[in-house]
């Protein structure tokens, strides 16, 4: 049966995109609209240091867009604010090893969308969301038809 069994590494995303702890407002959205995805991680060099979700970004846009003008909110908050002003630092993970069901009941536990898979040095190898589950899902359902 799907899950019972399976590891995380066995359906998680191998390619998450990974954006440094300094880079700005601005190039993120770029980068969630390039990649079209939901969630960025975030690293300080090749360690996991947060994750930015579309949520956390319209957060912090709403919070800025109410103390600042315009032209001030594009000119200056957008191009300087750095994404780990905004990320989340509090930190759900996952080895590749750990069985999926544990990790889900940890993305339930938090209420959290995404949950970044490490290696045994704690940097990113991968990230698990729901769209895998449902694909995970998908694909055992095409194989017992």
């Amino acid at each position: 049966m799907l899950m019972i069994k399976q590891h995380v590494k066995e359906i998680m995303n191998a390619f998450p995109i990974l954006v440094e702890e300094d880079t700005s407002i601005i190039d993120v959205f770029k980068i969630f609209k390039r990649k079209k995805v939901s969630h960025l991680l975030v690293v300080a060099g090749t360690k996991l240091v947060g994750v930015l979700s579309k949520e956390d970004l319209l957060n912090k846009m709403v919070e800025l867009s109410e103390m600042t003008t315009g032209r001030t909110y594009n000119a200056i908050i957008l191009k300087t604010t750095p994404v780990k002003e905004i990320m989340s630092s509090e930190l759900i993970v996952a080895h590749p090893n750990d069985l999926l069901l544990v990790a889900v009941a940890k993305m339930l536990a938090a209420n959290v969308h995404c949950i970044p898979v490490l290696n045994d040095e704690k940097e990113p190898i991968g990230v698990l969301t729901p769209i895998d589950l449902l694909g995970a899902i998908e694909a055992r359902k095409t194989e017992t038809v």
